[in-house]
């Protein structure tokens, strides 16, 4: 792994770099329209930081125009000097980065900046850059113990032939009622948090996910109080297809409230810390 102060150099070099065409099998000038600005190095919780913002030119903007007398609605476009720009922030000891992912004006989507950052990344040579979403089974059981659980949402059917616990009591209820497919949204009494028993709901659908029965998400508060979604994928009859959508990487979605953007930063990575350290210790 490249040490931190080595990554903020590329980084600052890149900041001067001529910018990029994204994604583009024969660019013209007016695709080379990607480009970072603002690294700088932060340190949070004892580790070193970088932030940096991933920016694209527009160039040029859509304008409708209509006409009422002939009820009708023109496109046309008009050149513009706005950009689209999303805010990155990265710890490099533990290989992990959040990046800001809002919609609206001037903002450029989360996974795109991500991989933005890294086509950038790799026109150097030498350096190399893997961007993957957060989230396996072992990153979602480890939130589902640390969390404080606010929503549990999960889609399953019973095993075939009959499995071994944890997952067989849902399965038999299931089966007993000839339920072929649920899907259900548990959520806590107020003002309390699930709490996920080795004998109750969570752990039998965590026990028919284990071998493909079923597929689940999770809402929660970190232990920092960050607001953590996980989202429920899609649920298959094929039982390999729904361990590849748990097996493979999720998108972790944090949401914190902050009054400027370095406390943004920090309570970013603070989640950042509490969610992978554990499994880098493990």
């Amino acid at each position: 792994m490249v040490r931190w102060s080595d990554q903020l150099r590329l980084l600052t070099e890149l900041r001067d770099a001529p910018p990029i065409a994204y994604r583009k099998r024969d660019p013209g000038p007016e695709d080379y329209d990607t480009y970072l600005m603002r690294p700088a190095a932060l340190e949070i919780e004892g580790y070193y930081c970088i932030t940096l913002d991933v920016v694209r030119d527009i160039r040029f903007r859509e304008v409708l125009t209509a006409d009422r007398d002939a009820q009708t609605v023109r496109a046309s476009f008009e050149a513009t000097d706005e950009v689209e720009l999303a805010h990155i922030v990265m710890v490099p000891e533990l290989g992990v980065l959040a990046v800001e992912d809002r919609t609206g004006e001037g903002r450029l989507a989360g996974s795109s900046a991500a991989h933005r950052l890294q086509a950038m990344v790799e026109t150097r040579r030498g350096f190399a850059m893997q961007v993957t979403q957060a989230g396996g089974p072992h990153d979602l059981q480890l939130a589902i113990r640390t969390w404080e659980l606010e929503q549990f949402s999960f889609q399953a059917r019973p095993f075939n032939p009959h499995p071994s616990t944890p997952g067989e009591m849902l399965s038999d209820m299931m089966a007993q009622d000839d339920i072929g497919v649920m899907r259900g949204v548990a959520k806590p009494k107020d003002g309390r948090h699930i709490k996920p028993e080795s004998d109750g709901l969570v752990q039998e659908t965590l026990g028919l996910a284990e071998k493909g029965y079923a597929t689940y998400g999770l809402k929660g508060r970190t232990p920092s109080g960050a607001e953590a979604v996980v989202d429920k994928p899609p649920f298959s009859h094929d039982r390999q297809k729904n361990l590849e959508r748990l097996n493979g990487p999720q998108k972790l979605r944090i949401y914190v409230e902050a009054d400027t953007q370095e406390e943004q930063d920090r309570k970013a990575v603070r989640v950042l810390i509490e969610f992978f350290v554990p499994i880098l210790q493990a």
